[in-house]
Parts: C-alpha cells; sequence; structure tokens
C-alpha cells in the first residue's frame, strides 16, 4: 500500500487510518515499545507475554489498569492475526 500511495502519490483508502481517539496514546504508546520486545519462535510470531508489560511497566514507572492491559493484549492478538493473514 505504501509503495501505491509512493508511486501514485495518492494515499489508498485502507491507509487512511482514523486518529487515536482522545486519551488512548498511553495504550498505543506502549504496545508500540512492547511490539518490539515479542519473542522470537520459531513457528511464526509470538504474542507479547505478561512478564513483558509487566516489566515495561518497572522500566517506565507507569501503572496500567488492567483494562488497559486486556486492551494491549487484544492489540496484539489483532496485529498477529493481521500479520498472519498477510503471509
Amino acid at each position: 500500500m505504501l509503495a501505491i500511495e509512493k508511486a501514485t502519490g495518492k494515499t489508498p483508502p485502507e491507509l487512511d487510518i482514523p486518529p487515536v481517539p482522545r486519551g488512548s496514546s498511553l495504550i498505543i504508546e506502549a504496545f508500540d515499545q512492547l511490539h518490539g520486545t515479542r519473542p522470537s519462535g520459531g513457528f511464526g510470531i509470538s504474542p507479547i507475554p505478561l512478564s513483558e508489560i509487566v516489566a515495561w511497566q518497572r522500566v517506565m514507572r507507569v501503572r496500567l489498569t488492567p483494562w488497559e492491559i486486556e486492551t494491549i493484549l487484544r492489540i496484539d492478538r489483532a496485529a498477529i492475526d493481521e500479520l498472519m493473514e498477510e503471509k
């Protein structure tokens, strides 16, 4: 999609993503940082372990609510599903 955008100068509708809802930037930032910490398994992408979320909170001095943690895990599952579908 990015190649199409670059070649045509027009953004495909799939890349026209609405802004992040107000108040959810911490969740998106946490997911983005945690995304890079997931272990690599020999059988494809692995989910972000809870231990990494606990460690991230400790390092960043942030205390996520259970709802925020569950939201990050759901975003992670959706991202994995999307990545696996692309393959």
